[in-house]
């Protein structure tokens, strides 16, 4: 008859929870490192303001012309949009 628990399984799960525990103890080590700078300031060294200035002008510019150009197309729809559609025939023949 076995016993209940075999010796080299017992001896394979003891190195195995060594080796995790290794593991883990070098994880919570990197982990701690990395989290003492926080946010933007891992993105910081890879910010070029000569770079970033030019993209953003341009990209403000893209959106106020869209803004202008959605405004004046819902103020040309607007008297539609305020009257039933049977009207519309007949207020723009």
């Amino acid at each position: 008859m076995q016993s209940e628990h075999d010796p080299v399984y017992d001896e394979k799960m003891e190195a195995s929870d060594k080796i995790d525990a290794e593991w883990k103890k070098k994880c919570d080590e990197v982990i701690e490192e990395e989290n003492k700078v926080k946010g933007i300031k891992k993105l910081w060294p890879y910010q070029d303001p000569l770079i970033v200035l030019p993209i953003a002008l341009i990209s403000s510019f893209v959106c106020g012309c869209a803004h202008v150009g959605t405004g004046v197309a819902f103020s040309k729809m607007m008297p539609i949009l305020g009257m039933p559609f049977e009207y519309v025939k007949l207020a723009f023949p």
